[in-house]
């Protein structure tokens, strides 16, 4: 049976927020434009949360993500001055557990918890 990971993105940034997550690290190939962002998260409210779960197919290895906060909405290009820092990474390899909590903190600062 395969297993199924969780990744769930908490905002406590005292303002709402919009986060994407990337399947490596993020790379911009010109003014606006990431190519390798894998799933978004939109307008998340201060004190709320979003969850995004993937299942990997049979032999592929445990994934690893990076997630950061990106002010967009869709359609938009992207202000790369928006990006509130480095972006952080979720890394279940080696790992037993299968959720991976994000908290954004009020100085935009990211943690990332496993259970």
């Amino acid at each position: 049976m395969a297993t199924t990971y969780t990744i769930r993105v908490e905002n406590h940034s005292v303002a709402p927020q919009s986060y994407t997550i990337f399947a490596q690290q993020p790379a911009a190939t010109g003014p606006g434009v990431y190519t390798n962002a894998w799933a978004t998260l939109q307008h998340v409210t201060n004190g709320g949360f979003d969850v995004v779960n993937y299942t990997p197919e049979d032999g592929e290895p445990a994934p690893h993500f990076y997630v950061n906060d990106i002010a967009y909405d869709a359609g938009e290009e992207i202000d790369h001055s928006s990006v509130a820092s480095a972006p952080i990474e979720v890394d279940f390899t080696g790992k037993s557990e299968t959720i991976a909590t994000v908290i954004q903190q009020p100085n935009r600062a990211f943690l990332v918890s496993y259970e």
